[in-house]
């Protein structure tokens, strides 16, 4: 049963527009996102207990490139006539983005074990940091607005903070995009590579221009064949007079 090698590759297009814009979704909304809640807000602090800005920008770029790159797929192989550096560069694209979503995926799957492990540390509790809201004795320590507590461990009153069980669920998102879109890039990737020659010849959206060289051989033309033909008999009829020249001179 013979496979429409056309239609396979046009579903996993689709497929890696539809898994880059989840991942887009998905990183929008995981970037600058704080551990806890309320955020840490001392110096160095915020960005220990956060997706700081340099990841913060790491995954929604890389989001961003993946989505592009599928776009830019479908244009490549599809609408414009074809080129092998083109193709060439698509599937060393969709590689090495396969491996970089792969490691994205470890990254944010540690990410979201670690507020389970932080949550099972608490047992119930929760971190506390000092804050210029936080101020006053026992009885007013409450009223500031500012989720402050007084802790009696410490005798002073202290801004509370406890795992935000939303951001995990936020990595696990992150995550999951990750590992569908890493294993479908591959794939696709893989199919350009084995369907390479295949495609030359029967993928391309619009007619092969008629200087692009070809991977392909083909037979020669009756039209092409003649010419050769004559010039190959003309070279024969002259060998032939050339050998009588010869003889008639030996004969003299």
């Amino acid at each position: 049963m013979s496979v429409d090698q056309a239609k396979v590759v046009k579903i996993f297009t689709i497929i890696l527009v539809l898994f880059s814009f989840a991942l887009c979704i998905s990183s929008f909304v995981t970037a600058k996102q704080c551990y806890v809640k309320p955020c840490y807000e001392g110096d160095g602090q915020d960005m220990l207990w956060s997706i700081d800005g340099g990841r913060s920008f790491h995954v929604v770029f890389l989001s961003l490139v993946c989505f592009t790159q599928a776009i830019a797929a479908f244009w490549i192989l599809f609408r414009i006539k074809f080129d092998e550096l083109k193709y060439g560069m698509l599937v060393a694209i969709t590689s090495i983005l396969a491996l970089a979503l792969f490691t994205q995926a470890v990254y944010y799957g540690q990410q979201s074990n670690l507020l389970v492990e932080l949550k099972d540390h608490l047992n119930g509790n929760a971190f506390y940091e000092g804050n210029k809201y936080c101020v006053g004795n026992e009885t007013t320590c409450a009223d500031n607005g500012h989720s402050c507590t007084w802790v009696a461990v410490y005798d002073s009153c202290q801004r509370t903070m406890y795992v935000d069980n939303k951001a995990r669920s936020k990595f696990d998102a992150v995550t999951a995009f990750s590992v569908l879109l890493a294993v479908t890039q591959m794939t696709f990737a893989f199919m350009l590579s084995t369907w390479r020659t295949e495609f030359t010849s029967q993928f391309g959206g619009l007619p092969r221009a008629a200087d692009t060289p070809s991977r392909v051989s083909y037979a020669p033309s009756q039209s092409q064949a003649q010419p050769q033909r004559q010039a190959n008999d003309m070279q024969v009829e002259e060998d032939d007079s050339s050998v009588s020249y010869q003889a008639d001179n030996l004969r003299l």
